[in-house]
């Protein structure tokens, strides 16, 4: 029995399913944008009404002396906590992200398949799918071959290339699949039984 190692691969993962769009990305950044300009001019807007007459200076003052003790017992500034917080809830925050995690999902799932499997042991699949002995795709074996291959997916256009390799092998290797279950299926037909 043939052992199809590509079939089982997370499809949605080789393809970045989930993954940004440009479009998405211009409006989450704009969204943001508009945030921060928004919450910026509600505070300068804020701090010009104040007018503190020389009574509430001490309180500013009591305020600032606060961060700072608060700053001297945790190491943590306030404002800048403030800061952080608010821009890890922009849009393009979220949506980075949500990209980050589809990018490490498909990161584990491609290095899991090469770690296990030779890549270069299916380059006859070239034969069905040309597009699997591209330069790209061979550049992927000499990566895996020298073992590199996962500092080398680091950068996302050369995850990208070894995703699609392997999502070629995979489609490949349907086509195998169904040939071998139709062969098998005539012969079972012709009155013989295989295993």
């Amino acid at each position: 029995m043939h052992e199809y190692k590509f079939n089982q691969v997370d499809v949605k993962a080789l393809t970045f399913n989930g993954l940004s769009a440009p479009l998405e990305r211009k409006v989450a950044m704009w969204a943001s944008l508009l945030i921060l300009v928004g919450v910026s001019s509600f505070l300068l807007a804020t701090a010009m009404r104040l007018n503190l007459t020389p009574d509430q200076n001490i309180y500013a003052m009591a305020i600032a002396a606060a961060m700072l003790a608060h700053y001297a017992w945790t190491g943590r500034v306030v404002l800048k906590d403030l800061a952080t917080w608010l821009g890890g809830h922009t849009p393009v925050s979220i949506l980075y992200n949500r990209d980050k995690r589809i990018l490490s999902r498909a990161r584990e799932e491609l290095l899991l398949v090469a770690g296990k499997t030779d890549l270069r042991g299916y380059l006859h699949y070239r034969k069905i799918n040309p597009a699997i002995g591209s330069k790209r795709h061979l550049l992927v074996l000499a990566h895996q071959r020298k073992g590199d291959l996962r500092p080398w997916t680091e950068k996302s256009t050369n995850l990208k290339i070894l995703a699609d390799l392997v999502y070629q092998l995979h489609l490949a290797e349907q086509v195998v699949a169904v040939d071998h279950q139709q062969a098998k299926d005539s012969l079972v037909v012709a009155g013989g039984v295989v295993n």
